[in-house]
């Protein structure tokens, strides 16, 4: 998932859910069906509602199906309650730099951290993915964060995705996403 924020330099939204439909994640997504039903990226990317909704996106990777927002992050709300029921993740970058995990299970948020912040890690059990992002290079063998001691982690974001990649066997391509997927409107 490396690639993405090179393709998507204006922001992106990803959402992970582990066991559900395409159609399903939409729906605890609170997402409203469009016609189309059914758009590749571009068409997508060219569809435009108001300033107040998005096109977002649905399909399936490695058992997960995931929902995407190219462009903007629809971002804080979705991942809880994609949740419900089997687990989550989402992983949002926006233009201002902010890169944001989150992972919830069961209707919880369990882990959430900003890119190059993982030392100040949120959610009901903050250390749950302790080894993964050691094993990135996101925190020290020891589970401090670099920047705790001052040193700065480079290319932090990729490793933020490496790491959601890595931990949940994700292999998403762009191929991936630019085919025609499910796809509804989102007002946030």
């Amino acid at each position: 998932m490396q690639w993405i924020p090179s393709e998507f330099p204006e922001g992106y939204w990803f959402i992970f859910a582990q066991g559900i439909s395409p159609d399903a994640l939409l729906d605890r997504l609170g997402a409203d069906p469009i016609d189309p039903a059914v758009m590749g990226l571009q068409q997508a990317n060219d569809y435009c509602f108001d300033e107040d909704s998005i096109i977002v996106r649905a399909g399936t990777a490695g058992g997960w199906s995931f929902a995407v927002v190219p462009g903007g992050v629809a971002g804080e709300f979705g991942v809880a309650e994609a949740s419900k029921g089997t687990q989550a993740f989402q992983v949002y970058g926006t233009t201002n730099a902010l890169r944001v995990f989150s992972h919830a299970e069961n209707g919880e948020v369990t882990c959430q951290f900003i890119s190059g912040w993982e030392g100040e890690r949120t959610g009901v059990d903050p250390d749950r993915f302790l080894g993964g992002l050691i094993a990135v290079g996101l925190l020290l063998p020891d589970g401090r964060a670099p920047r705790d001691l001052g040193m700065d982690v480079q290319g932090a974001h990729n490793k933020m995705l490496e790491f959601a990649s890595a931990q949940f066997s994700i292999n998403l391509c762009l191929a991936d996403i630019e085919i025609p997927l499910r796809a509804r409107k989102l007002d946030y």
